[in-house]
């Protein structure tokens, strides 16, 4: 008789507890394109909504204007290229918030940040790539191509001052 008032005990724990339990849910969105171009342009890290971290750099950086931070290398990955159909990439970056700097830079994007940088790219050869210019050309090879960058921050006044140093880019690929 304990028995079964004890198994009868612990079955109705068991259930209590099974009652207990909770799950969580998220959302996922999956975004993209279908295109006729002759290259897909990777995803995530690789090309499209990516984040380039530029890392935490000390004001002391900037002693004059022009005065250069690190780089921080990114890539755009060209994916499934068909150069039956086109040979060339070119690639331009325009400011995807804030304001083009200097005729050549990505201004910040909040006014409240920091003071007295832009951020500056340069090609895989070291040539600057400036912003609002032209597309650099860069001949495509069958299958996926990568092309490599690197941004930076650049000091465009005497004086910087600290703060968030965020800024925006919306890049474009013209085939030819």
């Amino acid at each position: 008789m304990k028995k079964l008032v004890l198994n009868t005990l612990i079955a109705s724990t068991l259930v209590a507890v099974a009652g207990i339990a909770s799950a969580d849910t998220g959302n996922i969105s999956f975004q993209g394109e279908i295109t006729t171009s002759p290259c897909s342009i990777g995803g995530g890290q690789q090309g499209s909504d990516m984040v380039v971290s530029m890392g935490s750099i000390s004001t002391n950086y900037f002693a004059a204007v022009g005065d250069k931070g690190p780089q921080s290398p990114f890539s755009i990955a060209l994916l499934n290229c068909d150069t039956e159909i086109m040979h060339t990439a070119a690639i331009s970056f325009r400011a995807g918030a804030g304001s083009v700097v200097n005729t050549r830079l990505l201004g910040l994007e909040n006014g409240s940040g920091a003071q007295g940088v832009a951020v500056g790219l340069v090609d895989e050869r070291g040539n600057e790539v400036v912003v609002g210019g032209a597309g650099v050309s860069y001949t495509l090879a069958e299958g996926t191509n990568i092309i490599n960058f690197k941004a930076f921050y650049e000091s465009t006044a005497a004086t910087v001052t600290a703060g968030p140093a965020n800024a925006r880019a919306v890049f474009e690929v013209t085939y030819s």
